[in-house]
């Protein structure tokens, strides 16, 4: 029903309420409820329930961590660039980099750079020779961040 069929069913009542109070992430009851006046039976019917949210509001226990991204890196003479997945419920992606070692040793695992780029989904730049990094992105959102993607290998000569 809407503001213009009012008056075909004047003895219908819409009804707004803001719940935005409620808006914590806990569950809930909605209860709908009469008062009866002079001792009448009295009936009600309730149609269309709607829960409306201005916001993109991320809720913890509600939203579910985001899925791993999978990693693309391509290498084009010095020009280096790193694509992956969009997955759902996604408030932004950490790209992280580190030196390469082979193996993987504490020159690596102790100079890990996290960069946050928002919805980027791909990052790219031209590096110079010489140049070897470990490449990897992760997901996240206001319930968690995914584990890393597959790991990327960028080594220009």
């Amino acid at each position: 029903m809407t503001e213009a069929d009012v008056a075909k069913y004047s003895d219908y009542t819409p009804v707004t309420v803001d719940i935005s109070a409620y808006a914590d992430g806990g569950i809930h009851n909605l209860r709908f409820e009469s008062n009866v006046v002079g001792g009448a039976a009295m009936r009600f019917f309730v149609d269309d329930v709607a829960f409306t949210s201005t916001t993109s509001t991320c809720l913890p226990m509600v939203a579910p961590v985001p899925e791993t991204p999978q990693l693309d890196v391509t290498i084009n003479g010095y020009h280096a660039q790193a694509n992956w997945t969009t997955v759902a419920n996604t408030q932004g992606y950490i790209f992280s980099y580190a030196p390469y070692s082979d193996p993987i040793s504490e020159v690596t695992l102790n100079q890990i750079t996290a960069v946050d780029l928002g919805l980027q989904s791909q990052i790219a730049g031209e590096l110079t020779g010489y140049t070897a990094y470990y490449v990897a992105v992760q997901a996240y959102n206001c319930a968690g961040t995914s584990p890393y993607s597959n790991l990327g290998v960028v080594i220009i000569p």
